[in-house]
């Protein structure tokens, strides 16, 4: 009797036990989904979401909560917390789906996977920059031509003959363009990321002629040098034809003044070309620059290595073949023609 009144008396409280545990279970799982899960799981629904620079993890989960991309911020802000992510989520306007989880949106914000970004190529020219601007509807061809003119606040002015003022002063580096930007707002990002990696050899410089020469400089290196441990004897070549006022004979600046992408031999008519950036027919470095520049260059424009060379040619490997004299020099063609 004793026992079956212990038996009534387990079957409600293993009942209740077990019903107490599902509830808890429930909240639990209930409370993980509110904060980790995504905000429709089944969700096909696209967002463009922007993050802005400088912007904070919390605003960043603020936001996407009140666009219905998260259930609540604090699973999102808890995940950049544990994994010290918060100062890492990467300016840019990022795709994103209903069904996305807040670790898999912090992810890809880390990661930077932002749909419009551009990157600057060192040895780049702007014409290439602005070209993919205009593909991702980034401003409009009117307002680029005017910045080409003009250039950007703080850029040396354009000295007579150039052809683009924004040449050579877009630092290369990825970047995040915003949606709905201007033509001045993609690439002033460009040109004060290049007053701040340039800064210290600028106070060196003093005067903004002297920056456009060594930019200009830089720019013909970059262009004809394949392998950037080339760099500096390359800028000795063009240093020392420039003290013994020899003109300078970069097929680089040809290409640039004919205004196309090609490249190969050049025909008599190409070295006749009436340009002031043919270094054929002019004396001295060209107007101004012919591409934007990354550092290793400018560091060879800066300091060219302490070498008497005053011809080189770059072979169909890349590398570079040095000479003192012309006819050392003829000797190099020769050879690269046998082979």
């Amino acid at each position: 009797m004793d026992r079956r009144r212990r038996g009534l008396r387990w079957g409600p409280w293993l009942a209740g036990g077990m019903g107490t545990a599902i509830g808890i279970a429930l909240v639990v799982g209930g409370a993980w989904w509110w904060l980790f899960g995504s905000a429709n799981f089944q969700g096909v629904r696209r967002a463009y979401f922007t993050v802005t620079v400088g912007e904070s993890a919390w605003s960043v989960a603020r936001r996407l909560t009140s666009v219905h991309l998260l259930h609540t911020p604090w699973g999102f802000i808890w995940l950049a917390e544990q994994r010290r992510w918060g100062g890492r989520i990467r300016p840019g306007t990022y795709r994103l789906r209903a069904s996305d989880t807040p670790l898999s949106i912090l992810k890809t914000m880390v990661q930077g996977k932002a749909i419009n970004q551009i990157t600057v190529v060192a040895g780049s020219r702007v014409s290439l920059v602005i070209r993919h601007l205009l593909r991702l509807h980034i401003g409009t061809r009117q307002a680029y031509r005017r910045l080409e003119r003009r250039g950007l606040p703080g850029m040396p002015a354009p000295a007579p003959g150039v052809r683009d003022a924004l040449e050579g002063y877009l630092w290369p580096a990825t970047y995040a363009v915003f949606r709905g930007s201007t033509a001045k707002g993609a690439l002033l990002p460009m040109w004060h990321a290049f007053e701040q990696h340039t800064e210290a050899f600028r106070h060196r410089l003093g005067s903004g002629w002297a920056l456009k020469r060594v930019v200009t400089l830089a720019s013909l290196v970059a262009a004809e040098v394949k392998y950037r441990s080339e760099d500096a004897r390359v800028a000795a070549v063009f240093a020392n034809r420039l003290r013994r006022h020899m003109p300078l004979q970069s097929d680089a600046t040809i290409y640039y003044a004919e205004g196309g992408s090609r490249r190969g031999s050049l025909t008599n008519a190409d070295l006749a070309l009436a340009s002031p950036y043919n270094t054929y027919r002019n004396h001295g470095l060209p107007p101004g620059p012919i591409d934007n520049p990354g550092a290793q260059a400018l560091a060879a424009a800066l300091d060219p290595a302490r070498v008497g060379y005053l011809y080189f040619l770059t072979a169909p490997n890349g590398r570079v073949e040095l000479a003192n004299t012309y006819a050392q020099q003829l000797r190099h063609l020769a050879s690269l023609k046998r082979h």
